[in-house]
C-alpha cells in the first residue's frame, strides 16, 4: 500500500493507492476516511488499481477553510483525478461518497466509466430535506473534559448512529477504533458533511448521469439511504442489488461487496482493464 497527496485549490487531498492495473477511485462516507476500504482493496488489487482518498476536511487531507457541499466535492475529486494524471475511471462511494460520486459522474462525465453508489442518501421532498438538515445542524461537538468522558459518546456513535441504526457491533474493536479516530480528527465540524448529503438531490444527478451504474443497498439501513428502486428509477443505466446489512457494508462484509463489485465491471467488460 502506497500513500501521498495532492495540492488542490483548497489544500492538499490525502489518498491510499494499492495494486496495478485499470484505476478505481473510491470516496467514503461522511466523517470518515480512505480506511472505509481497508478491508475491500484485498478483494479488489490484484486486477485494480485502487485508489481510496480522503475528502477534504477528513482523514489526512486538509481542512477547507469554508463548508463544503456535495458540488464542492465533486469538483475536488475532479482536481484530484487531474492531479493524479487519471483520464476515464470507476468510480465508486459509500453514503456521502456516494451521493459525491454521483454528482462527480453527472457533473464530469467524461472522466466516468462506470460508477458504484453504495447506500446514497436519497432525499425525497423538500420537507424531508429540512428535517434532516435541522436535526444535523443541531449537532454539537461534546465540551472538552479533562477526564476524557466527553469522548465516550463518539465511540458509543460506532455502535449506533443517531438514526438508532446499529453501525458496528462490539465485537469488532479494530472498526470502533477506526471510526473513533476518523470521528476526532474531524473535530467540532464533524456536522458538515451529513448537511451537505441531506441537502444533495440524488434523484436530480442521477437523470443525468449516462454510465452505468451500480446500487448497492443494505436493506436495513437508514430509509434514506435504502431507497434503490427510487434510484434506480431516475439513472438511464441502472443495476440493483439489495443485501440484509445495515450500513456499513464495505467494511462487515467487504468480501460480498467486492464480489458484487468486480460481478458488474466484468459484466461491462471493465474489470481488470490495463
Amino acid at each position: 500500500m502506497r500513500r501521498g497527496y495532492v495540492d488542490t485549490t483548497r489544500g492538499q487531498m490525502h489518498y491510499r493507492e494499492t495494486g496495478k492495473g485499470h484505476p478505481i477511485v473510491l470516496v467514503h462516507q461522511a466523517l470518515r476516511s480512505s480506511l472505509e476500504y481497508r478491508l475491500v482493496e484485498p478483494f479488489l488489487s490484484d486486477t485494480w488499481r485502487v485508489i481510496s482518498v480522503d475528502l477534504m476536511g477528513y482523514g489526512d487531507s486538509d481542512m477547507p477553510e469554508r463548508p463544503h457541499f456535495v458540488s464542492d466535492h465533486a469538483a475536488r475529486l475532479r482536481e484530484f483525478a487531474d492531479g493524479m494524471g487519471l483520464k476515464r475511471f470507476v468510480i465508486g462511494g459509500h453514503h456521502t461518497g456516494a451521493n459525491i460520486v454521483l454528482e462527480f459522474a453527472a457533473a464530469y462525465p467524461e472522466h466516468v466509466e462506470a460508477l458504484i453508489l453504495s447506500g446514497p442518501a436519497v432525499i425525497i421532498g423538500e420537507k424531508e430535506k429540512k428535517n434532516l438538515v435541522d436535526k444535523m445542524s443541531a449537532i454539537q461537538y461534546p465540551a472538552p473534559k479533562a477526564d476524557g468522558s466527553h469522548l465516550l459518546p463518539i465511540w458509543r456513535e460506532g455502535l449506533v448512529s443517531s438514526f438508532d441504526v446499529p453501525r458496528i457491533p462490539a465485537s469488532e474493536v479494530d472498526l470502533l477504533h477506526d471510526f473513533f479516530l476518523e470521528q476526532i480528527k474531524v473535530g467540532p465540524r464533524r456536522k458538515e458533511a451529513h448537511i451537505a448529503a441531506f441537502s444533495h438531490d440524488a434523484l436530480a444527478s442521477a437523470s443525468r448521469v449516462k454510465a452505468p451504474t451500480l446500487i448497492i443497498i443494505g436493506k436495513n439501513d437508514m430509509w434514506s439511504c435504502a431507497r434503490g428502486a427510487e434510484l434506480k428509477g431516475a439513472l438511464s443505466n441502472g443495476e440493483l442489488h439489495e443485501f440484509d446489512t445495515a450500513g456499513e457494508m464495505p467494511r462487515l462484509d467487504p468480501k460480498t461487496w467486492s464480489s458484487t463489485v468486480r460481478t458488474f465491471l466484468e459484466k461491462h467488460h471493465l474489470a481488470g482493464r490495463a
